[in-house]
């Protein structure tokens, strides 16, 4: 690339320039004095028609400008050959030179041109065309006569004029020469200036890129055809026109939109959902993507949720939720940093769409045998040989034939668990506000609860479900669950409740006091506060968790009083989890929990000739849901704690094991699942009294009646006993457990 004064001296030296007087007054004598210098006549070879267009061809547009009016021989030429621009602006900005005009008054008082009408006289000055040409650090200034149109002279007759990006900032008029058409990479400009700029842009191809501010009404201006057949669509708006935009989406088929919003704006992720619902309302080809910048990734998260609970079917992993859809295709939602070297945290949150079949191949070769086939499936994984019998009918016959192996299977109420994959029915409550409380968005985030609802939300025991054909119980004669309705819950929630709040507010008035619970605790208290004491230990964390589920238990008294209907509707839920992957199915609760249950179950096992497991493990206490005729050959058969009745179990564990305190409860719970008699134990080690400290607040938190001391824990029992859960130090020194936690059974 030549330098500008190269290029003039280089093509000056084949022609004899003379430049009109009359048309250029130059501000000072030693311009002329250079102008002057290049009028010298060269004796070289003239430059050949071709060479002379290439050269042009990849010349700075500002420099081509300048050569056309320098050399009126080759200005016929100049505007045949293509003209290139990085950049151009609707304010005559080319590139980095910027072209201004203006009209130059000597007096700029605003008054004067009043005196001069009123008097009917003539200004004292003359008027000028002055162009100003900026150059980076250099500033050039032409006038002309007052009766020339500085646009004509740029783009007239020209046959093609390509930019990289094309921007527009006015908002009056563009004063363009007849015929203009620019082919253009980028355009940008405000939704009101749509209409005006795609007439000057070529519309023989789809613009590949357009950036456009929509901050008005203007909004409606996305229906153009020039908006709705560019490639990627980038807005900037508010979040005001949030509606607007998801209307518009309907009708529009880019295939790629990214969405920015004022950086004063945060809009909710109900919003964004909004838009993504309107993007969606049509349908969009595989390899269709929308984006959004976000300020931070918990937004991102909330929108994951709404996708998950809008939806039946989706599988989830780490800041991303996967949704098939109907036409052969998924939508794949997702957010990931937008820079990874930035300071500030700001996301991008995607959908795209991928299509499910893309690894789906026709093959030639000659049909599997029905041998072969047994073979292969028994072999294969078998939550594999459940999704194949699912998705190819023809097969399912063969499949059921083939004996199942499972290394590991476990059966629970409502789960069942086959190698490392699990399946778990539950109650999900969708909230139709997000004002969801914090105990029923704990068990959604869980799966749901694990047992039926009736109409105002109360939790039916599974104890009062029947049994079916096919079924196992562990049921006893006297079923152990309560009711959870009665006035008598009631009561003692509410009771709960005040204790709780009460604690809650002592230790924050404590607090704005400057003094701790340990103080308080060692110092007088009245009677008021001896009430309060043993709840005042508990940490102020488990205090307001203890306060927000003893709230939510509470609120089915309150639809039942005022006859209300919970402001949620009820699905049944699976959930499939494999390693880090979870997928959601949802459907209508119009079934109860219990038979799902025995479908599920019925759909895995029903009609399969042999089920050989290697490690089978019952942790049910109520009853099995079980297809009729279930048998299991099982060569390691786990039998779990609530049918031993040993006097005294002691459970140790790994020395990498690390076991969490509720696994500890969840051992203590199926324990206690039967009854046991007086002077019955278990015990297991502990690695830290922390531990210990945790497991008895599970204890605490898990039972009504209970009587704390340090280190220990007393539950009071319908049946004249009681259950002392407590931790000692553990005194064999090669022991890798520092302390033994026990618990057992005495009389009241």
């Amino acid at each position: 690339m030549y330098s500008s004064r190269q290029m003039s001296t280089f093509l000056c030296s084949s022609y004899s320039l003379t430049l009109p007087e009359e048309t250029v007054c130059t501000l000072d004598r030693n311009r002329i004095k250079t102008q002057k210098q290049y009028n010298m006549v060269s004796h070289s070879i003239p430059m050949g028609y071709e060479s002379l267009r290439t050269v042009l061809l990849h010349t700075d547009p500002n420099l081509r400008f300048k050569v056309a009016q320098r050399i009126p021989k080759i200005r016929q030429m100049e505007k045949a050959v293509p003209l290139k621009i990085k950049s151009l602006e609707g304010k005559k900005r080319f590139n980095k030179a910027g072209l201004q005009m203006m009209l130059m008054d000597a007096y700029r008082s605003a008054l004067l041109p009043f005196h001069y009408r009123r008097n009917n006289l003539s200004p004292p000055y003359t008027c000028y065309i002055q162009l100003t040409i900026t150059q980076e650090d250099a500033t050039t200034i032409q006038r002309y006569e007052y009766n020339h149109k500085l646009n004509e002279t740029l783009f007239a007759n020209r046959h093609v004029i390509i930019v990289n990006h094309l921007q527009s900032a006015c908002f009056d008029v563009l004063r363009m020469p007849i015929g203009l058409k620019i082919s253009a990479k980028v355009v940008s400009g405000d939704s009101r200036q749509l209409i005006p700029i795609s007439s000057i842009v070529d519309s023989s191809k789809p613009l590949p890129e357009l950036n456009i501010n929509v901050t008005s009404e203007s909004a409606l201006t996305l229906q153009h055809s020039f908006v709705k057949n560019t490639e990627v669509l980038s807005i900037w708006t508010y979040k005001n026109r949030v509606d607007q935009l998801a209307r518009a989406f309907k009708t529009m088929e880019n295939q790629r939109v990214h969405f920015k919003f004022c950086r004063y704006d945060n809009p909710s992720a109900n919003e964004y959902y909004q838009l993504l619902q309107g993007w969606l309302a049509t349908e969009r080809n595989v390899g269709s993507l929308i984006t959004f910048e976000l300020n931070a990734d918990h937004i991102g998260e909330s929108i994951l949720e709404l996708v998950r609970n809008q939806n039946e079917i989706t599988e989830s992993t780490d800041r991303c939720v996967t949704v098939p859809l109907r036409n052969a295709t998924k939508l794949e939602a997702f957010y990931a940093p937008l820079h990874e070297d930035e300071n500030v945290s700001r996301f991008f949150f995607a959908k795209s769409y991928k299509t499910q079949n893309q690894n789906n191949m026709v093959s030639h070769t000659v049909p599997m045998g029905y041998e072969s086939l047994r073979t292969v499936l028994l072999h294969t994984d078998p939550n594999l040989r459940f999704k194949i019998a699912q998705r190819i009918p023809k097969i399912r016959l063969t499949e059921k034939a083939v004996p199942l192996r499972i290394r590991c299977l476990e059966l629970e109420e409502s789960t069942t668990k086959v190698n490392s994959q699990s399946y778990k029915l539950g109650v999900y409550r969708h909230y139709h506000t997000e004002d969801i409380p914090m105990g029923i968005k704990n068990r959604n985030k869980w799966g749901g609860v694990s047992c039926d609802l009736d109409q105002y939300g109360f939790e039916i025991p599974n104890s009062f479900d029947p049994i079916l054909n096919g079924d196992v119980s562990f049921r006893r004669e006297i079923a152990t669950d309560r009711r959870k309705d009665t006035e008598e819950r009631e009561q003692r929630l509410q009771f709960s409740l005040r204790r709780y709040e009460e604690a809650l507010a002592k230790i924050n008035q404590l607090e704005s006091e400057g003094k701790t619970v340990d103080d308080f605790l060692a110092g007088p208290m009245n009677e008021d506060d001896q009430r309060i004491r043993r709840t005042l230990e508990i940490p102020k964390e488990q205090l307001q968790s203890g306060v927000n589920r003893y709230r939510s238990a509470l609120l089915p008294f309150h639809y039942r009083r005022n006859n209300l209907s919970p402001p949620y509707t009820c699905y049944i839920q699976l959930t499939i989890i494999q390693g880090n992957v979870t997928n959601i199915q949802r459907y209508e609760y119009n079934h109860k929990l219990y038979e799902a249950s025995k479908k599920l179950n019925e759909i895995l096992f029903v009609n399969r000739s042999v089920i050989i497991a290697d490690h089978f493990q019952n942790t049910c206490a109520d009853v099995l849901r079980t297809p009729i005729g279930f048998k299991i050959f099982a060569n390691n058969l786990a039998i779990a704690l609530e049918t031993m009745e040993n006097q005294h179990i002691h459970i140790q564990f790994g020395q990498f094991d690390n076991p969490s305190p509720n696994e500890y409860f969840q051992l203590l719970h199926g324990w206690l699942a039967t009854e046991r008699s007086v002077g019955l134990m278990i015990t297991s080690g502990l690695k830290t009294d922390q531990i210990g400290e945790e497991i008895l607040e599970l204890v605490r938190n898990g039972n009504e009646r209970t009587q704390s001391t340090d280190g220990s824990v007393t539950v009071l029992r319908s049946n004249a006993t009681i259950l002392e859960v407590f931790y000692v130090p553990n005194n064999e020194e090669e022991n890798l457990s520092r302390f033994i936690l026990a618990a057992r059974i005495k009389r009241a």
